[in-house]
C-alpha cells in the first residue's frame, strides 16, 4: 500500500506537531470541524468537561429557529450524530446517568428541529430513531428512582406530539421494574379520571370554529379515550413479556389494577 493513502498509519507518521498544524488549517473557516475538535479537546480533560460542551451545544440547537435549507440539511445531521456519539461514546461509559440526561435532552430536540428542516427523506428523523434506541443501553446503569423514571416517561408519552418518544416505555421496562411501571400505571389511571378541560376557558374563535363543525366535545373525549386505550396497552405489552421471562405476582397485579 503506498505510504501517501489517506490512513491512520500514514497520517501517525506525520507525528503530533504536524498533525496539530495541518488541524488547525483546515479547521479554518469550518465552524463544524472546528466544534468537532473542542469536543474531542474536552473529552480529554474528562467526561464531565464533555457533558458541559454538548449541553451547551443542545441549548444552542434548541434556540436556533431560522430554516436549515437543503445545502444544510446534511450538515446538520452530522452535528446531530456527532453529539449523540459524544453521549453514547464517550460519557456513558463513565457517566451513565449524566449521558442518559444528555441524551433524553437531545431527543426533546426533535420537535422543533423538524420545524425548521424538510426531512422529506427522513434522514433527520432517522438520527432521532437511532438515538432513542440508545437508552436500551444506557439506562439500565443511570441512577434513577423509579417513580422519578415513570413521571419523566408519563410526561414524554403525554407530550409526544411528533412521536419522538414512541416506543419509550419498552425501552426503559427494565429499569422502571415493577415500581415503576405500577407508578405509570397509577399515572395513566389519575389522567383517565381526570375531567376534560373547561370549555368555557376557551377563546370565543375556538367556540365559534366549533359551533361551525357542529362540534359537542364528543371529539376531545375520543381522543382522550384512545390515548389512555393505546397506554395501557403498550403497558400491558410490557408486562407481559417481562412476565415469560421472570413470572412474579406483582406483575400480574399491575394488569389487573
Amino acid at each position: 500500500m503506498s505510504r501517501k493513502t489517506l490512513n491512520k498509519t500514514n497520517l501517525a507518521a506525520l507525528g503530533a506537531d504536524r498533525l496539530a498544524d495541518l488541524m488547525l488549517e483546515v479547521s479554518t473557516g469550518s465552524a463544524e470541524i472546528k466544534r468537532r475538535l473542542r469536543l474531542e479537546l474536552s473529552h480529554n480533560l474528562g467526561p464531565q468537561e464533555l457533558a458541559g460542551d454538548v449541553r451547551k451545544r443542545l441549548v444552542s440547537l434548541r434556540k436556533s429557529r431560522g430554516f436549515v435549507s437543503w445545502r444544510k440539511r446534511k450538515s446538520l445531521i452530522k452535528d446531530l450524530n456527532t453529539q449523540v456519539g459524544m453521549i453514547t461514546e464517550k460519557i456513558a461509559p463513565e457517566e451513565p446517568t449524566q449521558a442518559f440526561e444528555l441524551l433524553w435532552q437531545f431527543i426533546e430536540l426533535a420537535p422543533s428541529i423538524y420545524e425548521r428542516v424538510d426531512d422529506s427523506r427522513g434522514e433527520v428523523g432517522d438520527v432521532f430513531r437511532d438515538a432513542l434506541q440508545r437508552f436500551e443501553d444506557i439506562a439500565p446503569r443511570a441512577i434513577f428512582g423509579p417513580q422519578t423514571l415513570a413521571a419523566r416517561v408519563w410526561d414524554a408519552v403525554l407530550d409526544n406530539g411528533y412521536g419522538e418518544f414512541d416506543g419509550i416505555i419498552s425501552l426503559l421496562a427494565p429499569s422502571l421494574g415493577d415500581a415503576g411501571l405500577t407508578h405509570l400505571k397509577a399515572l395513566v389511571q389519575a389522567y383517565e379520571d381526570a375531567p376534560l378541560p373547561d370549555e368555557r376557558e376557551d377563546h370565543a374563535a375556538i367556540h365559534f370554529l366549533r359551533d361551525l363543525r357542529s362540534e359537542d366535545g364528543s371529539y376531545a373525549a375520543e381522543e382522550k379515550t384512545r390515548f389512555i386505550k393505546y397506554c395501557l396497552q403498550g403497558l400491558c405489552q410490557v408486562v407481559m413479556s417481562r412476565r415469560d421471562k421472570d413470572p412474579r405476582p406483582l406483575q400480574v397485579a399491575i394488569l389487573a389494577a
